[in-house]
C-alpha cells in the first residue's frame, strides 16, 4: 500500500504514516458556485510575457505621452522592466501605454503583463483614468529625495533612471543651498577695475573649451571670429531696448554697470528700428542650428 507523510500528523522526532485516501468528488453548490466567479474576477496571480504586437491601446486613451517621457521610458526600460503592462482578457492596455510605445521603439519582442479579468467596460474606463489620476495626488517629500540624490550621486549611479532630468535634479539640490566657500579666483583684491580696458574690438579669448568674442555683434565678422566655421545649438542673448541703464538696472545697488556704448537711450526710436538692426538679427539667428554649440556668447565693444 502507497503512504504518504503528512506533516499535521507528526510530532518531534516521530514520523507517522497514514493511509493516502481518494479524493472524493464534491458536486457545487450555488455558493460554491459565485465563489469561483469572484475567484475568476480581478488580477491573475502570475505575470505573463506575450508578444507586443498582440496587444493593443486603450481605444480614446486621454492620456498622452510626450517624448520626453517616452524616451526616459526607453532609457529605463533597457536597465531593467520594474512595473508589468495591466491588460484585460482580449490584450486590451488599461495602464502601461507609454512603457508597450517605449518597448516598441527598443524593438521588443515580447513585454511582461498582467492579466485583470471580469470588469465591465465602465470599470475598465475607470481604471484607464484612475491608473494615471491617482498618482498625481501623491506629494513629494523634498528634503527625503534630495538625500536619496545625494547618495545616488556620491556612488555615481546614472540618477535620470529615476525619472528625473538632470537639471531638475540640479534645481532640487540647489533648493538649499551649502554654505558658500570663498574662491580664490573670485578674490579680486589689488585690482584695478578702473583702468583701462585691455580686449579690443576682435579680440578672442580662449576660455579652455569656451570662446569670447569682444566685437560689434552687428557686424557677421564678429560671428566668424566667434564659431570658427562652425554653427550654434543655441542662443541666449540680452538684446538693447535703447533704455538707459542708469535709472532702470540698479540691482541691489552694490554693482553699478556701466552704459551701453549703443542702443542705450541715446538713439531715436527711427534710428532704433532701422534696418540695419533688424539684418543684425536675422545675421545672428542664421547662425544657430541644432549643431553641437562651442561657445558661450558674444558681447558688443
Amino acid at each position: 500500500m502507497r503512504k504518504n507523510t503528512n506533516p499535521a500528523l507528526t510530532g518531534r522526532g516521530i514520523r507517522r504514516h497514514v493511509a493516502a485516501k481518494r479524493p472524493v468528488p464534491v458536486e457545487p453548490t450555488s455558493s460554491n458556485a459565485g465563489q469561483t466567479a469572484n475567484a475568476s474576477r480581478g488580477l491573475k496571480d502570475k505575470i505573463a510575457w506575450l508578444a507586443i504586437d498582440d496587444l493593443k491601446p486603450f481605444p480614446q486613451n486621454p492620456r498622452h505621452h510626450p517624448e520626453a517621457q517616452i524616451a526616459r521610458l526607453m532609457h529605463s526600460i533597457e536597465q531593467v522592466w520594474t512595473n508589468p503592462i495591466l491588460i484585460d482578457e482580449t490584450g486590451t492596455i488599461l495602464a502601461g501605454h507609454g512603457r508597450w510605445e517605449a518597448a516598441k521603439r527598443l524593438g521588443r519582442t515580447e513585454v511582461p503583463t498582467l492579466t485583470i479579468a471580469g470588469l465591465s467596460a465602465a470599470e475598465k474606463r475607470a481604471v484607464v483614468i484612475a491608473d494615471n489620476r491617482l498618482p498625481e495626488q501623491a506629494v513629494w517629500d523634498f528634503d527625503v529625495l534630495r538625500g536619496h540624490f545625494t547618495e545616488l550621486i556620491q556612488v555615481d549611479f546614472d540618477v535620470e533612471l529615476t525619472g528625473f532630468s538632470t537639471g531638475e535634479i540640479d534645481l532640487l539640490l540647489d533648493g538649499k543651498p551649502a554654505p558658500v566657500t570663498a574662491d580664490p579666483v573670485d578674490d579680486l583684491t589689488g585690482f584695478n577695475l578702473d583702468g583701462p580696458a585691455i580686449s579690443r574690438s576682435g579680440d578672442c579669448w580662449e576660455l579652455g573649451r569656451h570662446r569670447l568674442v569682444c566685437g560689434d555683434a552687428l557686424k557677421s565678422t564678429a560671428y566668424a571670429v566667434l564659431l570658427k566655421g562652425e554653427l550654434a545649438q543655441m542662443l541666449v542673448a540680452d538684446p538693447p531696448f535703447n533704455v538707459r541703464i542708469s535709472g532702470h538696472a540698479m540691482g541691489r545697488g552694490k554693482v553699478r554697470h556701466r552704459e551701453f556704448k549703443m542702443a542705450s537711450g541715446e538713439m531715436s526710436e527711427e534710428a532704433f528700428t532701422r534696418p540695419r538692426i533688424l539684418w543684425a538679427w536675422r545675421s545672428l539667428l542664421s547662425s544657430v542650428t541644432l549643431a553641437r554649440m562651442r561657445f558661450t556668447g558674444i558681447r558688443g565693444s
